[in-house]
């Protein structure tokens, strides 16, 4: 039996049930399905075959090796190589400069401005060198 016969079936047994009626009926039953089916793939993920090392890395399927498991503490910030520093101090100059032209004047887009420090950068770098 094919789903429109079913379909037909059950709203001629059931003649109180307009089609409309069966149809949201229907969707509300697959909708709730695939949630609770989603909701099993999840758990399952989350249990999976991933185990904690000793020194609180996971481990893959594989055996690889993935990201370290949060014990709370704060890690400590990165500091910036020198091209950072270099963009961190330039970027507010430019972005001034840019601001001060006048109205008739084109405004460069922030990435135009980081082509310009990246020049300014390579510049700089080629007299240090």
């Amino acid at each position: 039996m094919s789903i429109n016969e079913a379909v037909k079936s059950y709203l001629e047994e059931n003649p109180e049930t307009n089609k409309p009626t069966f149809l949201k009926m229907i969707g509300d039953i697959f909708m709730s399905i695939k949630s609770s089916m989603k909701a099993g793939k999840k758990k399952e993920k989350d249990a999976g075959s991933d185990e904690e090392d000793v020194d609180g890395v996971k481990k893959g399927k594989k055996g690889g090796k993935k990201a370290k498991v949060d014990d709370g503490e704060e890690k400590p910030e990165k500091k910036l190589n020198a091209y950072q520093l270099f963009m961190k101090e330039q970027m507010p100059i430019l972005q001034k400069r840019e601001n001060d032209k006048a109205g008739g004047e084109a405004k460069k887009k922030p990435r135009e401005l980081m082509s310009e420090i990246s020049e300014m950068w390579k510049t700089k770098k080629g007299e240090v060198a």
